[in-house]
């Protein structure tokens, strides 16, 4: 996970490379089935270990057959990606898509056709300063897209219009995504202890209703192990990045 405290902005021309984003499917091929699944067991501690020998549990082999593909890598703007920060799907189908070298939150329709631009980037309302990876569609269909760049949730119509911003701590970065549940509620990474030295920081999400209102914070669960993690940090300690 990147939790980088301040971000360096990229620079608004990019030269931009076209990025498939590819949807697949499983499809079975004609060949020949295979062999039955068969494996091995081995127990250490705790934990059971699963080997397949020989065989696939398919029953036949399979492979992978692209359902959507959106990019290009020479055509219009709204089919060219540099970078895709995050990504989401509506309960329709549709796709949504932040580009952060172009500065763009896209919406694509089901079988991949752009359909609009969210917005735009600046520090009003319905603009982005820095998305990270936080975007997510609630059952209704709205769009929330997190911008700790401007301390805020920014809340979209399926359509494109601009709602509402909703509060958050800026000036965390994550990959971690937005995460949303069957009644609307939406959940974000936060620090519990920010005032703490980077190597102690504990995590929890904070949970937030329909209507964008904090309901409570959820800490991470303790485990009784030491997970392993490597921490780079920049020269000017501007810059941190655990994984």
């Amino acid at each position: 996970m990147g939790i980088p405290k301040r971000s360096q902005r990229a620079q608004r021309r990019w030269p931009t490379a076209g990025l498939a984003l590819t949807f697949a499917s499983c499809g079975v091929s004609e060949a020949p089935p295979v062999a039955e699944w068969q494996a091995t067991y081995d127990t250490i501690g705790d934990t059971v270990i699963v080997r397949t020998v020989s065989g696939s549990v398919w029953g036949e082999a399979v492979h992978l057959v692209p359902d959507v593909t959106i990019g290009t890598f020479d055509g219009a703007d709204e089919y060219m990606f540099g970078r895709v920060r995050s990504l989401a799907a509506a309960p329709d189908g549709s796709i949504y898509v932040y580009d952060s070298h172009a500065h763009e939150l896209r919406k694509y329709a089901p079988d991949g056709t752009y359909i609009a631009t969210f917005g735009r980037e600046g520090g009003g309302p319905g603009e982005y300063r820095e998305p990270d990876g936080g975007l997510a569609v609630l059952p209704d269909g709205r769009v929330l897209l997190r911008d700790p760049g401007n301390s805020r949730i920014s809340v979209f119509s399926p359509d494109g219009e601009y709602i509402e911003g909703w509060r958050i701590l800026g000036g965390i970065h994550t990959s971690r995504r937005l995460y949303v549940d069957t009644a609307s509620n939406s959940y974000s990474i936060l620090f519990l202890n920010p005032e703490a030295d980077f190597r102690e920081w504990r995590f929890g999400l904070l949970r937030l209703g329909p209507d964008g209102v904090t309901a409570d914070t959820l800490p991470a669960p303790r485990w009784d192990y030491q997970p392993s993690e490597l921490v780079a940090t920049s020269e000017d300690g501007e810059g941190i990045s655990m994984n």
